[in-house]
């Protein structure tokens, strides 16, 4: 049987993206769904897991069946996520507690001053991550004081907690699978920036119980196979976790350190590959790793702005450069490195004004990618080096190509 694709999942906050792409890094076949957003009250932001499921895998047969593909043929799948998006489940029912917070969430701020003194300075440097209302941290710790549901779960040994790709995951192996990746965990503040494993200072202060966290593993591994009921009996490895930010960052081509990218979507989000070495953050500004393991990882540093407004008004596009520039000035001083190339991609990219305002700003080259989609092409990348699809992150690297180049005047 020849397994000629790899299929990439991306659940974003807005929409989920399915990519099909064979072994020369052509997209066959895409498909996309929009998730529903619930906002029960002001501050509040919330998914039904459940519902995005059913999204994942409407969209993922959308895909196989738009490119008269059948699951046979898939060699693996790759996942990327929003990140920090907290789920709690039963691991015996398989059925949530309530909705997935999601990372737009306001409900812990009050929170975070209390708890960051608590933490300390010396955690961010640890985790890599500062204390906000954004966190997985910050938003499974509420959810331990405040839900009562979640509460009895863990009192009788029944919960488990998850970010969108260990639910999916867990999913997708029929329950049999509770796993996370380094990359993913090292924005919750709950992973030790070094040794990627949990950091026992910061879920001893949080009152975090270690027993219901996902195993963490690295970017590049097997983590488990789908049910066989899932793919007409078919069972397909599930070979790839990124997060968001990092899966754009490997399907931009930004492997080398000093490359640097910005994703402008429901935010506007910055990244800068830094090698391997560990930069602590600064400057507003968290270091991230972006792919790799415990033998060997890929470290980089992001900063982040909400985009307001309508993402077409000069004024928005003007608003959202300028954070961006600021960005990647601060990058540019922490790691004591400046970017050449800005390579850019999301909604907003597709704008010609906003790209050249961009190179403008910087007085550097901004390359716009030709596939727009680099987020879940990211994931697809990895899952394919996986299972030997591709030899390396410089491989797929070699497969980018630009749309369009837009230098300084």
């Amino acid at each position: 049987m020849n397994r000629d694709y790899i299929l990439g999942i991306d659940c974003g906050t807005s929409l989920v993206k399915v990519m099909i792409v064979d072994r020369n890094g052509r997209p066959v076949s895409f498909s996309s769904s929009a998730l529903i957003t619930l906002t029960p009250r002001e501050g509040r932001v919330e998914q039904n897991p459940e519902e995005m499921w059913r999204t994942v895998i409407k969209t993922v047969n959308d895909a196989l069946k738009s490119g008269n593909i059948g699951s046979e043929k898939i060699a693996a799948i790759g996942i990327t996520n929003q990140r920090e998006t907290t789920v709690v489940w039963n691991k015996i029912t398989g059925r949530p507690y309530g909705n997935a917070v999601v990372w737009l969430d306001k409900r812990t701020e009050s929170m975070c001053g209390p708890e960051s003194e608590k933490l300390g300075p010396v955690a961010v440097i640890r985790t890599g991550m500062f204390t906000i209302p954004n966190t997985s941290a910050m938003l499974l710790t509420w959810l331990l004081r405040n839900d009562r549901q979640v509460i009895e779960g863990v009192e009788k040994g029944e919960a488990v907690f998850g970010t969108v790709n260990s639910w999916l995951l867990w999913k997708l192996t029929g329950g049999n699978e509770h796993c996370t990746d380094v990359s993913n965990m090292s924005v919750t503040q709950l992973q030790n920036a070094v040794t990627l494993d949990y950091d026992p200072g910061s879920l001893d202060v949080l009152g975090i119980p270690r027993v219901i966290l996902p195993e963490i593993k690295g970017t590049g591994e097997v983590f488990g196979y789908t049910d066989k009921d899932i793919f007409s009996g078919h069972s397909i490895p599930v070979a790839g976790m990124l997060g968001d930010q990092m899966a754009a960052m490997l399907g931009e081509g930004c492997v080398r350190k000093g490359m640097a990218k910005v994703t402008y979507g429901t935010g506007c989000f910055a990244v800068m590959n830094t090698g391997d070495g560990y930069t602590p953050p600064g400057e507003n500004i968290f270091s991230p790793v972006l792919w790799g393991g415990r033998s060997g990882r890929i470290y980089g540093l992001e900063g982040f702005c909400e985009i307001y407004g309508d993402h077409r008004s000069d004024e928005v596009i003007a608003e959202t450069v300028g954070k961006a520039t600021g960005i990647i000035r601060r990058m540019e001083k922490l790691s004591g490195r400046k970017v050449g190339i800005l390579r850019v991609d999301g909604g907003m990219s597709k704008s010609d004004d906003l790209c050249q305002l961009q190179a403008d700003n910087l007085n550097i080259p901004v390359e716009r990618s030709a596939v727009s989609e680099a987020t879940v092409l990211g994931a697809v990348y990895q899952a394919g080096i996986t299972v030997g699809f591709w030899s390396s992150v410089e491989e797929t690297a070699s497969l980018w190509e630009p749309e369009r180049r837009f230098d300084p005047v």
